[in-house]
């Protein structure tokens, strides 16, 4: 179990005298001088400075009783002081996050006609929606099938007016995504979007 104990300091122009000895358990009085005369007393200044410690320690502070004057060739320096000190341009460093590197990839699009490997097709997705309630996915594969394309991948999606009218994802190759985009292929009043 940690203790803890905090001196009292008073602070006497360049002199510090080590009134008592607080715990968390007793008070061990080392006052050389009446408190409540140095707390009235304007050139004093009182302050706490908090310890941690085991027992053993605590006891062995408790029982300094000879150690009450401490002297300091300079004055302890006062809080307005140390803030001025602070605003000095040599006390203090700025600190800045380091920035982030970024990765930079370097992407390497293959030229070769004639390889062993191939490359997978790159596909665009259309959302095709405003089509009749009972359109299925059968329905429109059939129908872009008929119109030689091929490669179509379809799924139904939930529509956000199921009673009115049918939604789809459409995946189609790349290379043939102008030509299904034609107004021509769809129906009137059918609408569709690039999804990605």
């Amino acid at each position: 179990m940690m203790h803890y104990f905090s001196v009292e300091i008073l602070h006497f122009e360049n002199s510090i005298i080590i009134s008592q000895i607080v715990s968390d358990q007793s008070t061990t009085n080392l006052d050389i001088y009446n408190k409540s005369t140095a707390q009235r007393n304007k050139h004093f200044r009182i302050c706490y400075l908090l310890f941690e410690c085991s027992a053993t320690t605590l006891e062995a502070v408790k029982s300094t009783g000879a150690i009450k004057k401490v002297t300091f060739a300079d004055p302890i320096p006062t809080i307005d002081s140390k803030i001025e000190g602070a605003l000095d341009e040599e006390s203090y460093t700025v600190v800045q996050r380091n920035k982030r590197l970024s990765k930079v990839r370097t992407v390497i699009h293959g030229t070769a006609a004639n390889t062993e490997l191939k490359g997978a097709i790159k596909h665009a997705y259309l959302h095709v929606y405003r089509l009749d309630k009972d359109t299925s996915v059968n329905d429109i594969q059939g129908y872009l099938k008929s119109k030689n394309f091929k490669d179509i991948i379809c799924e139904k999606l939930a529509s956000k007016h199921p009673d009115e009218y049918a939604s789809f994802k459409i995946s189609v190759p790349i290379t043939i995504l102008e030509e299904i985009k034609s107004p021509n292929l769809w129906p009137v009043s059918m609408a569709s979007w690039n999804m990605h």
